[in-house]
């Protein structure tokens, strides 16, 4: 059974996978086509955006990918390595 982190995370990851999904009406992106240092920039730049706006936060790119590595560390040392 997954826990709440581990939800999200599959949730999400599906959602994001959907976009190269030609079967998908999220589809967007040819997988073999895509540049894998732009996407996952704009993958991370995509915390700092949603935590901006559910938060009413201001943090820049490098302030939001900071406070995912701080949370990261928080899941890891409260659920052991074997959770991730």
């Amino acid at each position: 059974m997954l826990n709440k982190e581990q939800q999200f995370a599959s949730d999400i990851s599906e959602l994001i996978w959907s976009l190269f999904d030609e079967e998908s009406e999220n589809y967007r992106y040819n997988l073999e086509n895509i540049d894998a240092t732009a996407f996952f920039t704009g993958l991370a730049m995509t915390f700092g955006i949603i935590y901006n706006n559910s938060a009413d936060a201001d943090e820049d790119f490098i302030g939001g990918t900071h406070l995912a590595n701080r949370l990261a560390f928080q899941y890891l040392m409260n659920n052991g390595k074997e959770a991730a």
